[in-house]
């Protein structure tokens, strides 16, 4: 998989995760600490 497809999928796993969270009635607090704790798309390889 090209560098640029693995960040791209990467960041829609990382919104999907955002809206999965969020419709499991976790509050928008709670979900910024378990996103941050993840690796940005732009720093994976």
């Amino acid at each position: 998989m090209p560098r640029r497809e693995g960040r791209r999928v990467a960041a829609q796993v990382l919104n999907d995760f955002v809206i999965w969270l969020s419709g499991r009635g976790y509050a928008p607090k709670t979900v910024r600490v378990y996103v941050g704790g993840c690796p940005k798309p732009s720093k994976i390889p």
